[in-house]
């Protein structure tokens, strides 16, 4: 092996051709809402006061160990949020 058997590549597919029963439809822009204030220690993102978007990544993500083990963790805290507010929804 050349080393890079411990590194694993995601690709987040964003193609809706990829999904059953899919409408495509044109984005309209949506409604501005106001600025809300944030603590001081709160660090910004470089984007804060820019008016361009943040980017987003287009193609695969590589992740190693450490990074897929982490995404795992997110993922199990999730599904125990979501388990746990299914015990809250009252049916009528």
């Amino acid at each position: 092996m050349d080393g890079t058997s411990n590194i694993f590549v995601i690709e987040i597919s964003r193609n809706l051709d990829e999904v059953p029963n899919a409408e495509q439809q044109r984005l309209r822009p949506g409604k501005l809402s106001p600025r809300r204030p944030v603590p001081d220690h709160i660090p910004r993102p470089p984007y804060v006061n820019s008016r361009q978007p943040p980017g987003i990544a287009s193609g695969a993500e590589v992740h190693d160990e450490n990074g897929i083990e982490c995404m795992r963790s997110s993922g199990k805290l999730a599904a125990q949020v979501l388990q746990y507010a299914g015990t809250l929804v009252k049916v009528k």
